[in-house]
């Protein structure tokens, strides 16, 4: 029997310690959009088809929309409903620790020759969790960061290799990915940036009057059309590129939380940190005079630079930037670093401090152990989350069916919450539209307009609303010393009261407040 090296033991630790970490993180709150994600999902096996009617809005009714998370949100749900909120948080947090370990090994593989980053792969994999840790959970945007790797590692394997066979792969993949969500837009993208590549190396070679070989352009650019075409032919067809175009508008992209630029406040310092290294490594890699540039890394050092200015831009492409920079990131920094080989740890001069290797396994066990007691396990997320949701209010309302089948205007972040848990009343906006156009301008933009000053009234007039659910308090944010002193941020300016529709409802006489606990008020209208 092959004895198990002190290394493997070591990786084995590690991405224990990587699961229970995702699962305590996935149970530490709850996904705006879950809720609708459930509704959705279950809409799809009770009807036998994809939704094409908007009818959780009374805004957008009638509307047709288009679901581009469809097979998700079955899925999803299916699994939801027949083993349970804990199974569907294992499945997610399988996703990512998946693309943990091939993306360890793929880096390994094709990018450390001398098999000398596991120390750096541990340290910027630990930074790069830290920086998604918002990110992931029950989340369906955790697979396209799956299949981002896969398809980056195909095009790779391809390009070494030029066996044809090896890109046959992608086109069902990319079917199968247009059906679970609408990121496979980015791996069209990718693989375009590939075949452009291409074609600006060959242009170089003729223009310099060496031998240019456009046929080896020839299987990719077919394999690319297939790859187009197969999306094509989700239940959508056409009209799913139409639904993504709506997105071209970026009033979202300061406006919702998730959206926002990483560098806005609040600030997270570990995606800060790991855009920093990527940064110098991008930067010393493509300007050093001793690092011979191929192909390979020439893609990869435009692509992290790409995803480097995405998720600038809005810190949900976080994850795919992590992804896709990994590589060149560890690659880099282990050449400059000159770390030494992993094979130290195997070697005789690490035995002879063998009495280390039982603390090292003690204290990843502890670790593991301590993720698993502090992870607050539970089957039921809705009534779970009673300072971040409106528990109380919808246990309320469900006491007082009186109150149901309202045009009802509620927190943004609380709709998809809303559509699971009271689906009796139609809402003004929720998380799946906010970039659609809607009077004059996007509805999420619309939706502000209840909340400005000296607008509550005219705009609740407006759209008969006949219940409102909103915030309590606008809740009050600390800052650390950094923030106040380095960056001179004022904590008074960033929690001055804007609870202009509060104050509205407050007193008017139009308006009764029916339900209030330190989280959510409920006004009906007279």
């Amino acid at each position: 029997m092959k004895k198990i090296n002190f290394l493997t033991i070591l990786w084995i630790l590690f991405y224990l310690f990587v699961f229970s970490f995702l699962i305590r993180n996935s149970f530490s709150y709850l996904d705006h959009d879950l809720g609708w994600h459930l509704a959705v999902g279950k809409e799809i096996l009770e009807t036998k088809q994809v939704p094409h009617i908007e009818h959780y809005n009374f805004t957008l009714e009638g509307e047709r929309w288009v679901d581009h998370e469809w097979l998700s949100n079955l899925l999803l749900y299916w699994g939801y409903d027949n083993f349970g909120y804990t199974f569907i948080n294992i499945v997610f947090a399988l996703i990512i620790l998946i693309t943990l370990i091939v993306l360890n090994i793929y880096t390994q593989r094709y990018f450390l020759p001398k098999k000398n980053g596991a120390i750096l792969i541990v340290l910027f994999q630990v930074l790069g969790l830290l920086g998604m840790a918002g990110h992931i959970g029950v989340r369906i945007q955790e697979i396209t960061v799956l299949f981002t790797l896969i398809v980056l590692i195909t095009i790779h394997r391809y390009h070494l290799n030029r066996t044809h066979w090896t890109l046959l792969i992608l086109p069902p993949l990319f079917y199968l990915w247009a059906c679970l969500h609408g990121g496979f837009i980015l791996g069209i993208a990718l693989f375009i940036s590939y075949i452009g590549l291409l074609i600006f190396t060959q242009l170089l070679k003729t223009l310099y009057k060496r031998d240019a070989n456009f046929k080896q352009l020839q299987v990719p650019t077919l394999i690319f059309a297939l790859c187009v075409t197969a999306t094509f032919l989700t239940p959508y067809k056409t009209e799913l590129f139409s639904f993504l175009n709506t997105y071209r508008d970026t009033y979202y992209l300061t406006h919702i939380q998730e959206w926002l630029p990483f560098y806005y406040f609040p600030f997270s310092y570990a995606k800060l940190m790991y855009a920093a290294f990527v940064i110098i490594a991008i930067t010393l890699t493509a300007f050093s005079k001793h690092t011979k540039q191929t192909f390979i890394s020439s893609w990869f050092l435009i692509l992290s630079s790409i995803f480097l200015f995405l998720s600038l831009k809005s810190m949900r492409h976080f994850p795919l930037f992590f992804v896709i920079s990994f590589p060149i990131l560890v690659e880099y920094f282990s050449a400059f670093l000159e770390t030494p080989n992993d094979n130290i740890l195997n070697n005789k001069y690490f035995r002879s401090f063998a009495l280390i290797k039982p603390y090292i396994i003690i204290t990843f066990l502890c670790v593991i152990v301590a993720n698993a007691l502090d992870t607050n396990f539970f089957t039921n997320p809705f009534q779970n989350f009673h300072r971040t949701n409106p528990v109380g209010a919808v246990e309320f309302l469900h006491k007082h069916p009186e109150y149901f089948n309202k045009r009802t205007l509620a927190t943004y972040d609380w709709g998809g919450y809303l559509i699971w848990t009271l689906p009796q009343n139609k809402l003004f906006l929720d998380g799946r539209l906010p970039q659609v156009y809607f009077a004059g301008h996007t509805i999420m933009e619309e939706y502000h307009e209840f909340f400005a000053e000296n607008k509550a009234q005219e705009k609740l007039n407006q759209y008969n609303v006949e219940l409102v659910l909103i915030k309590t308090n606008q809740g009050y944010t600390k800052l650390n010393w950094l923030e106040k002193y380095f960056f001179d941020m004022s904590e008074e300016e960033i929690n001055k009261d804007r609870r202009y529709i509060n104050k509205f409802l407050e007193n008017s006489q139009d308006w009764n407040n029916i339900y209030s606990d330190p989280v959510s008020q409920i006004y009906i209208k007279k």
